[in-house]
């Protein structure tokens, strides 16, 4: 599991047990669960944004919170499970970034590449055009390979079952 992943995990247990908490408050709140409710996708923005706003929501009722036995660092762990979270996001979106740059890069240096060779070609081969040793030299050192294609495998057609109709 990435560090992202787990701290995305760290982040939805901690709400989920708040979630939870304010449930058991409804005999003393009642509808206090509906401000508590987890987000609908696993989306990084939309959970940071919700886990802040549970630690906003539940700031003034720490007491009930505690009195139904949640640990009295439980707002503090969340807003240290946010920042990890927020952290990690910000670290994978920086990677993410870089991997980026340097396909580009890449790509930028192939193409640089491919155009000398294809205005060296006709020089050396117009240079050596008497020199067979040379020129095989040539077509060696110059020669590019292609990646692989990928193969796409199909999966195979579903058999009719046995028992066919009657």
């Amino acid at each position: 599991m990435s560090v992202k992943s787990e701290a995305r995990t760290t982040v939805r247990g901690l709400m989920k047990a708040m979630r939870d908490t304010s449930i058991a408050l409804e005999s003393e709140r009642p509808r206090i669960s509906k401000s508590f409710r987890l987000p609908p996708t696993n989306g990084d923005e939309a959970l940071i944004n919700s886990a802040r706003a549970f630690v906003e929501l539940a700031t003034p009722l720490r007491a009930l919170f505690i009195s139904r036995e949640m640990p009295a660092t439980f707002l503090d762990d969340l807003n240290h499970a946010i920042e990890q979270f927020e952290t990690s996001v910000s670290n994978y979106n920086l990677h993410r970034g870089n991997i980026s740059a340097a396909t580009a890069s890449l790509k930028e240096s192939l193409a640089q590449i491919l155009q000398l060779r294809r205005e060296l070609d006709p020089i050396v081969r117009n240079k050596f055009r008497n020199d067979a040793a040379t020129l095989a030299a040539w077509e060696s050192a110059s020669h590019l390979e292609r990646a692989p294609e990928r193969v796409v495998v199909s999966k195979p057609a579903p058999q009719p079952s046995a028992g066919g109709s009657s």
